[in-house]
């Protein structure tokens, strides 16, 4: 906590405005206001909302720590001295004991892991950042990027085409192109791998208060169902 505090703002500096989840306050609030003022521009004709697999547990954790020094050189002494060598975990049954090394992805409540994923993934986001007239934005593993179908094709395959050494493996199972009306025919042919809606997806909803409504109502379903989980083992 010390040394993101610390940290904190050079984190920011070096991942915003694209990649938002790197301290920024209201982060995932403003990559979803982004994805919606992006999509409502008059040259705007889709927007291809990216999800990866498994995101944080294929982090490639030497590439990441490499990438770190090139993306944020006062984080990375730090990150090596943490991760630099596999950490232990001990499972025992209270005879037998194995150890299990912890090789790859971050460390889950590691106050460190977001602000190391969101770096570590810049040279990435910037590259796809260099796709002219498309307008890129990310929140931890959820990618987004708007503009004209071409412009968003070409991008789309730059993320198909990412290097594993990231550790980012894009599902274009869970992927969805959300385009304008009059775009669909052209879109489905030009992206025949991924789910294309007019309606929205997730948090962006085009001209559909039913859509918004069902995806508020998920959400607050899986907290409830959180919830009286916590509750049953409190009780």
């Amino acid at each position: 906590k010390v040394v993101i505090r610390a940290l904190k703002a050079d984190v920011v500096q070096a991942t915003a405005p694209r990649h938002l989840c790197g301290g920024l306050t209201s982060g995932v609030e403003a990559a979803v206001h982004a994805a919606r003022t992006a999509f409502e521009r008059e040259n705007v004709e889709c927007i291809q909302m990216v999800d990866a697999s498994n995101a944080f547990n294929a982090l490639n954790r030497t590439a990441a720590l490499k990438n770190m020094r090139c993306t944020l050189p006062e984080f990375h002494q730090y990150l090596t001295n943490t991760y630099g060598i596999p950490a232990k975990l001990f499972v025992s049954d209270g005879d037998n004991r194995l150890v299990l090394k912890s090789r790859e992805e971050t460390t889950q409540g590691d106050t460190t892991a977001m602000p190391m994923y969101s770096c570590s993934l810049m040279l990435l986001v910037n590259e796809l950042g260099k796709v002219e007239s498309v307008v890129t934005i990310f929140y931890a593993d959820d990618g987004a990027g708007a503009g004209k179908l071409e412009a968003v094709s070409e991008w789309w395959s730059k993320v198909k085409m990412s290097d594993p050494a990231f550790g980012y493996y894009p599902d274009a199972g869970k992927s969805w192109l959300v385009v304008k009306k009059g775009f669909v025919k052209k879109a489905k042919e030009m992206f025949p791998d991924v789910n294309v809606t007019v309606t929205g997806h997730r948090y962006l909803f085009i001209d559909s208060e039913e859509g918004k409504k069902a995806f508020v109502d998920e959400q607050v379903s899986e907290w409830l169902k959180d919830i009286e989980a916590l509750s049953s083992i409190a009780d």
